[in-house]
């Protein structure tokens, strides 16, 4: 990736941004990641992006933006609390759908 990120550096003459989404795993949220290089005992950081677990966000957040990508993407995260009784949790964390209660 860090290839990638300086070859649109070189190419727009611009800076580049980063970031993984990971649509089905996880319960870290949003958080900086770095991918460091080691040569003679010393670690030279070659790309920090930004690591984003899209099931660990709330939908209720996004699903009303601004933004059309993160409305988009509010389908891949967890229900929001505005209404508890709609999604249930069974089966080793699978969601089913129960209607409003």
């Amino acid at each position: 990736m860090w290839e990638y990120n300086a070859l649109l550096t070189l190419r727009r003459r611009r800076p580049a941004i980063s970031a993984v989404l990971l649509p089905f795993s996880g319960r870290g949220g949003v958080r900086k990641a770095r991918y460091v290089e080691t040569l003679f005992g010393e670690e030279y950081i070659k790309l920090e992006y930004w690591w984003i677990e899209l099931p660990s966000l709330s939908a209720a957040d996004y699903a009303a933006g601004a933004s059309l990508l993160g409305v988009a993407l509010a389908a891949l995260m967890r229900p929001g609390i505005k209404d508890p009784g709609i999604w249930t949790m069974k089966r080793g964390g699978c969601r089913w759908w129960t209607g409003p209660q």
